[in-house]
This record gives structure tokens, C-alpha cells and sequence, in this order.
């Protein structure tokens, strides 16, 4: 499974900051986690679209900005720049490992539906946002992955994006979570047509995301579309 492939990961470490980008050397790209609320979300901040290389990353593989000159992908966001009002952590949204080759089309439609759907429940009273987002390689119906590269530097074009979502309001404990191919939405594409559950996006992924949860609690929440 693709997903063995990928960096281990470290149970409820990645909710510890607002925004962490775990690197994933074979996607040539990281998993971003965020943790969100009103005072995260709500300021001031001005988007520089300035992007910087992660040290992070192999050099051999390390992304660029040169990667994408002369293609028809988007830099997509995995954190996106919406979700910080703090200019700090909207200036972090802009390393080359927070984003991977997106549809254009996705990226600016249905994708940032998709954003505004998590911003908005961050910036409700008492509500705290948890949020995972990554690019994945999934097989065909006949069980094949096959995906192009591009740049100098072979970066992967996921053929889904997924994103999962948990959010707690008051003790009271949500999950909402996507999974989209990395095409051009039909025409009236609405997000809530790619509703997944938390552990589609798990197995997908090859992580554990909300494992600080009581087991019961887990597993209805995730397993819930």
C-alpha cells in the first residue's frame, strides 16, 4: 500500500501549534495540521504570495518555484493562507512544502468552498478546529497508481486531495471530512458531494488523526460521513 510508503506519524504531536507541516519525502511535499479558532483565523494579515523553499526537504527533491513554470497546476495549498489572520502564521503558509500541484480549476472553485467551510466553523464561539490536509495517490479501479510529475525536480501530482476535519464546540464533538480527485470539477460540483469520513481519509493518508480520543468516541465520529 502506497500509504507504508509515506514518513510515520506521531500520533496527537502535530496539534500542538496553530499550523505544522509534517514533510513527506516521497510526495516531495509535507501533511499540513492545523489547529484553529476565532483568534487564529480573524486579523489582519495580508497575503504576500512569497514562497520559500523548505530546508526540510532533500535537496536532490526539493521543490521550487521553477517546478511549476510552464504547467497547468496550481501551487494548492495544503494550509491554506485564509485560515491565518496572524501575519506570522499566514507568512508560514508559503513554504513549497505546504502545497503540491493542484487542478487549476479545483483550486480556485470547489477547493476554496472547501476552505471557507472550515473557517467559517473555526470562527464560531468556543469552537476549536482541527485540520488535516493532504495530497494522495490512489489506485484505479484496477488497482493501479499511476500519476505524472513535473519540474526539474519529478514533483507528484496527487490524484486526490483530502482534508478531515474535527471540531469541538462546548464538548460537543464534530467530524466532516473530503476526498476529491484532482480534476477539473463537473459543472455545479457542490463539496458536500465529496463527503468522506475521517477514516477514509486515514487509511488513504496512513495516519491516525484524532487518536487522544476515548475509543467509542473515535470510532463512531470517524466512521461517520
Amino acid at each position: 500500500m502506497f500509504a507504508e510508503l509515506l514518513a510515520p506519524h506521531c500520533a496527537s504531536a502535530q496539534w500542538t501549534e496553530p499550523l505544522r507541516i509534517d514533510i513527506q519525502p516521497v510526495l516531495r511535499t509535507g501533511y499540513a495540521y492545523q489547529r484553529l479558532d476565532k483568534t487564529i483565523v480573524c486579523g489582519d494579515a495580508k497575503r504576500k504570495d512569497s514562497w520559500k523553499i523548505d530546508p526540510r526537504l532533500p535537496s536532490e527533491s526539493r521543490p521550487t518555484e521553477r517546478d511549476y513554470i510552464g504547467t497547468d497546476w496550481d501551487k494548492g495549498h495544503l494550509a491554506p493562507a485564509s485560515s491565518y489572520g496572524v501575519q506570522l502564521l499566514c507568512d508560514r503558509t508559503f513554504f513549497l512544502s505546504n502545497c503540491s500541484p493542484q487542478n487549476q480549476a479545483l483550486n480556485r472553485g470547489l477547493w476554496r468552498e472547501i476552505e471557507d467551510v472550515v473557517n467559517e466553523l473555526a470562527v464560531q464561539d468556543g469552537a476549536t478546529v482541527f485540520a488535516f490536509t493532504a495530497p494522495l495517490l490512489l489506485p484505479d479501479d484496477n488497482g493501479v497508481v499511476t500519476f505524472p510529475t513535473i519540474g526539474e525536480h519529478h514533483i507528484p501530482v496527487g490524484t486526490h486531495w483530502a482534508k478531515a476535519t474535527l471540531t469541538v464546540k462546548r464538548d460537543k464533538l464534530s467530524c466532516i471530512a473530503w476526498i476529491v480527485p484532482n480534476i477539473e470539477p463537473p459543472h455545479g460540483a457542490h463539496h458536500l458531494d465529496y463527503k468522506a469520513t475521517v477514516d477514509e481519509v486515514e487509511a488513504a493518508a496512513g495516519v491516525n488523526l484524532f487518536d487522544w480520543l476515548d475509543h467509542d468516541t473515535e470510532k463512531r465520529i470517524e466512521g461517520t460521513k
